[in-house]
């Protein structure tokens, strides 16, 4: 009952052009955590590092644990905040527009 609700439920609310969306924005969270090792490797010792420094850039949490020491590291981690901040707030926007049909 409560799995054929949960179905109907993003059936309805998820287009297929949101899943293109959810589909890049999880390759480009990968595909950052391995360019920030790539750029610090001493700071972030391994991708998975990188991936939990990256999570918490995007989800604009900033626990401060890890921190980019170079110009390089630190102009990559503002793109890794901008791309959360426009990921988060698109995806607010959608469900308030679905949410204002129903």
């Amino acid at each position: 009952m409560m799995i054929s609700l949960i179905k109907k439920v993003l059936h309805h609310s998820i287009r297929i052009e949101h899943w293109i969306i959810i589909f890049f924005g999880i390759l480009f969270i990968f595909i950052s955590s391995f360019v920030i090792h790539w750029i610090e490797p001493e700071e972030f010792k391994s991708p998975y590092i990188g991936f939990w420094f990256v999570m918490t850039t995007v989800s604009q949490v900033g626990l401060g644990d890890y921190i980019p020491e170079t110009v390089a590291g630190r102009l990559f981690t503002t793109v890794i905040y901008l791309f959360g901040i426009s990921f988060f707030c698109g995806d607010d926007c959608e469900m308030d527009r679905f949410y204002s049909k129903v």
